[in-house]
């Protein structure tokens, strides 16, 4: 239901008679927030009726994250005074897109916007595993250095 109108110059932001102008005018802005939304079939009309070059943008539709992830490290667990013995536990949460402007995304043609990489459900799963095994084998081998020393610690 959340449609945009996009073109070259931007989302469109509204359209209406101008009495300085005398003319129809027509706005655009480059943040989705500040753009006009529109329905499908109503946005086709307009973009027919006023000769707009640009496309009806669906952005639930043509979501380039949806159902991708990224691991993470998540909690420190730990002395806050001791930094080099805090563990973190590494998870595994959606990917979300962060872009400066809204056009800079339409215009990269690409998912740089990212922050990092993206992974499906079972990768950022099994990753997620990985380094938590990891974690945990050097947790054990500084138990185990522990153990083995000769002078008990006080």
């Amino acid at each position: 239901m959340k449609n945009y109108i996009c073109t070259s110059e931007g989302f469109l932001k509204s359209a209406g008679f101008n009495q300085d102008k005398q003319g129809f005018v027509i706005e655009y802005t480059d943040k989705i927030r500040d753009a006009q939304v529109f329905n499908t079939k109503a946005a086709t009309k307009f973009i027919e009726n006023h000769g707009i070059k640009g496309f009806v943008w669906k952005p639930y539709e043509q979501e380039p994250v949806r159902n991708m992830y990224v691991v993470r490290k998540n909690r420190i667990y730990g002395f806050n005074e001791d930094e080099k013995n805090n563990v973190e536990e590494w998870i595994f949460e959606k990917a979300i897109m962060v872009h400066e402007s809204d056009i800079a995304y339409l215009t990269s043609k690409s998912n740089r916007g990212i922050n990092q990489d993206v992974m499906t459900f079972e990768e950022a799963k099994t990753k997620t595993i990985e380094l938590n095994l990891e974690l945990l084998r050097d947790i054990n081998e500084k138990i185990k250095e522990l153990t083995d020393q000769k002078e008990p610690i006080k």
